[in-house]
């Protein structure tokens, strides 16, 4: 099986981030500033520690730091959201039907907040379906969670879709993730 080369992975699946991360060399030192630029190719000289410091300092916050990634702790953490929707013998097609309605999984990705959703097939047992999000806070999933009870609520999409469910038929676990690794 074939390695997965860091750039190429980057280009098909780039970082979730809210400002846009360069691609090259060229569009890289495109966004350093000009006093940085001038250091790095000697137009003036490194010439103390406290320049050195800076140019370290401003290579590690730009590459890494994204303050919109931060919890009110301080620390770069996401929320996923792990949910088991158990569907009745005999519905998963009208489900999976439901799912790919505008209201749907596409409602859900479309929010501010979230950054991945993948559904997938239990293989253990077909009749469970298996969501899996990544939401930048847990703040943002209780904005969507509350917003999206009262839509699918007033439109329809829940009256359709929970009957098709078993008693007690979504399973939902939260778990802190660590973006910075």
């Amino acid at each position: 099986m074939g390695e997965i080369k860091k750039d190429s992975f980057y280009k098909v699946n780039p970082p979730a981030t809210s400002f846009p991360v360069p691609t090259s060399r060229s569009q890289w030192v495109s966004t350093l500033p000009s006093w940085l630029l001038r250091k790095l190719y000697n137009e003036t000289s490194i010439t103390t520690k406290f320049d050195q410091y800076l140019i370290i300092m401003y290579l590690l916050v730009s590459k890494f730091w994204n303050p919109f990634s931060f919890t009110s702790a301080g620390v770069g953490m996401a929320m996923m959201v792990w949910i088991t929707v158990k569907v009745k013998d005999g519905n998963l097609d009208q489900v999976i039907e439901l799912a790919d309605e505008p209201h749907g999984n596409a409602f859900t990705a479309s929010q501010k907040g979230c950054e991945r959703l993948e559904r997938s097939i239990s293989h253990e047992n077909p009749n469970h379906i298996l969501l899996t999000e990544l939401w930048s806070s847990k703040e943002d999933w209780d904005v969507y969670f509350a917003s999206q009870q009262k839509l699918r609520d007033e439109n329809g999409w829940n009256a359709r879709f929970l009957p098709l469910l078993e008693e007690d038929g979504v399973q939902i676990t939260f778990s802190e993730m660590d973006k910075s690794l």
